[in-house]
C-alpha cells in the first residue's frame, strides 16, 4: 500500500475483487485539515506558492477513496430486481460528514431587560464539491440483484468514492473564501434572541474534487460487488462484478 506524500492517501487498486482487512480509506476530515493551506504571518508569498504548487501539480498522486462515510440513498426494486444508489443531495456538493456539539448553556439578557436561557450549538459540516455535476444533476445507478437474496444484502452494502483533486476554476479571485485550491471554509453565526434563543455558528468545509469512480461494496467481508464510473447524466445502468 502506498502513502501519497501531498495528502498521505491509501490508493486504491481496480483489481481488487476484497477491500484488505486494514484499508479504511482517507477521512474526508482528515483531508479537510491537510488541504487548509491558508497563508500565515511568517511564511513569504514564494514559499506560499511554493507550497501551493505541490497541490496543485499531484500528478498521479491525486485520488483519494472515501469509505463508509458516503451518504447514498439506497432503494430496491423488487419488478426490475435491482437496487437503485442515488445521491441524497441533488447539487455540486456532498455532505460526506456532520459533527453537533451543544455547549454549556448560558442566560443572555437584551436591552429591555428581558432575560432568556440560551442554548449554544456549533455544527461542523464537511462536503465534497463535483466541479463537473451541474446543480440540478441528480446522480443514480442501478445495481442488479435478486430479490430473493435483496432483503439480506441491503444493510450490508456500503459505498464509497474514489476522487481526483481538482483546483477550483474561482481559486485567487478577490472575492470567494477559499484557503487553497482544493479547499474552502466558510463560518456561519446566529445571534440568539428572544423568540429564538440559540446561539448557532455552523462550519463549512467544501473540498474541491471530481468523482472519478463509485465502489460498491459488502461491509461484513469487504468484497466488491461493482466498480463503475459515473456519468453526469441522471441515471446509468451498471453490472455487477462476479
Amino acid at each position: 500500500m502506498t502513502i501519497h506524500s501531498n495528502v498521505i492517501a491509501q490508493v486504491f487498486d481496480a483489481t481488487w475483487t476484497q477491500l484488505p482487512k486494514t484499508f479504511s480509506g482517507d477521512s474526508v476530515k482528515n483531508l479537510a485539515e491537510k488541504l487548509n493551506t491558508r497563508k500565515n504571518e511568517f511564511e513569504s508569498n514564494a514559499d506560499y506558492n511554493a507550497r501551493l504548487e505541490k497541490l496543485v501539480t499531484p500528478h498521479d498522486y491525486k485520488y483519494v477513496l472515501f469509505c463508509e462515510e458516503i451518504p447514498f440513498k439506497l432503494d430496491y426494486d423488487a419488478d426490475a430486481q435491482e437496487f437503485i444508489f442515488s445521491r441524497k443531495s441533488y447539487n455540486a456538493h456532498i455532505e460526506v460528514a456532520k459533527t453537533s456539539k451543544e455547549g454549556k448553556p448560558y442566560t443572555g439578557t437584551n436591552s429591555f431587560g428581558v432575560s432568556k436561557k440560551i442554548r449554544k450549538i456549533e455544527v461542523h459540516e464537511y462536503n465534497l464539491h463535483d466541479q463537473e455535476w451541474q446543480n440540478d444533476a441528480g446522480q443514480a445507478f442501478k445495481f442488479p440483484y435478486p430479490s430473493i437474496q435483496a432483503a439480506a444484502l441491503k444493510s450490508d452494502l456500503a459505498v464509497a468514492l474514489i476522487i481526483e483533486l481538482a483546483p477550483h476554476r474561482h481559486f485567487g479571485k478577490s472575492y470567494n473564501s477559499m484557503t487553497s485550491p482544493f479547499f474552502t471554509h466558510s463560518t456561519y453565526y446566529s445571534e440568539p434572541t428572544i423568540s429564538n434563543p440559540l446561539d448557532y455558528m455552523s462550519h463549512s468545509y467544501i473540498i474541491t474534487s471530481n468523482i472519478r469512480n463509485i465502489v460498491l461494496y459488502k461491509k461484513s467481508d469487504r468484497k466488491i460487488l461493482l466498480i463503475t464510473t459515473p456519468s453526469k447524466t441522471k441515471q446509468s445502468s451498471t453490472s455487477p462484478i462476479q
